[in-house]
């Protein structure tokens, strides 16, 4: 059973193929909002009311597809720390919830090869753990008031590991689901390097 991510972005996309999917395509019109699905060739499902920041999974099990559509958190604080990729156990909007949050996760997590690293401002603190690949494992997020967007674009500009979605449908989402403005998500993949890989 496979499955496939769709994230709409601004602009419209003709039919094309999902994924590695052999047999299932998709198409957006942006000025319509309407998302269609295809299966050998014959249109098998429509959604309608689709906006550029929505995203939607598809689940290919060798007959027709099923879409649905993928909800993110919708408190700003709770989607940074979901795109930055700490779980609903580990985001935490009080102090005594993200040490007890903290503290469970290093016991499940930790191991003699894992280095720990925090990154901190005046109303959050991440933990994460490190191995020697650099790869990444989340321990707890803690955020304890309403950011700004300037603060929002700061935490995305140090963040110094992979967003694992693609670019548009973060730049979309910076604007519509943080309120940062064409500058400072300008910044952000500047201090990236520009190009964020999007995987899904």
């Amino acid at each position: 059973m496979a499955k496939h991510k769709i994230f709409i972005g601004d602009f419209g996309v003709g039919k094309m193929r999902l994924g590695d999917s052999r047999s299932t395509d998709y198409s957006y019109d942006s000025e319509a909002g309407v998302l269609h699905l295809y299966w050998r060739g014959e249109e098998v499902a429509i959604c309608k009311n689709v906006k550029a920041g929505d995203a939607f999974l598809v689940i290919c099990g060798g007959g027709m597809p099923e879409i649905s559509e993928m909800h993110f958190p919708k408190h700003p604080n709770d989607f940074l720390l979901y795109i930055l990729g700490f779980n609903n156990g580990t985001r935490c909007h009080r102090w005594d919830w993200f040490e007890r949050a903290l503290k469970e996760q290093r016991k499940l997590k930790y191991a003699a090869d894992r280095s720990e690293y925090s990154y901190s401002g005046p109303h959050y603190e991440f933990h994460v753990l490190e191995d020697k690949e650099g790869r990444p494992y989340h321990l707890a997020a803690m955020i304890d008031a309403d950011l700004t967007a300037e603060e929002y674009c700061n935490i995305l500009c140090e963040w110094p590991y992979e967003v694992r979605y693609p670019n548009e449908f973060l730049r979309v989402s910076f604007r519509r689901r943080l309120g940062m403005n064409a500058g400072q998500i300008n910044k952000v993949f500047e201090e990236w390097g520009i190009q964020n890989t999007g995987r899904d």
